[in-house]
């Protein structure tokens, strides 16, 4: 039986591309890089923020961000 553990905003590590797939798998978390592989397509200066890479305005605790977009 395999184990499922959650990690990452409550997600599972992809054991193929080693990364986590938060927002509806829209874009991957790489744990080792400790970033985003590509920016939130709402970013720059839009409702995303200034940061593209940045994942639920640097507040993951209190926001979610279902849709992988923005917070």
């Amino acid at each position: 039986m395999e184990q499922l553990i959650l990690r990452f905003n409550n997600q599972r590590l992809d054991p193929i591309s080693g990364a986590y797939h938060p927002g509806n798998g829209y874009r991957a978390y790489d744990p080792q890089l400790m970033r985003f592989r590509c920016p939130d397509s709402f970013s720059p200066f839009g409702r995303g923020g200034i940061n593209s890479y940045g994942y639920c305005a640097g507040d993951p605790i209190n926001r979610v961000d279902p849709s992988g977009h923005f917070s």
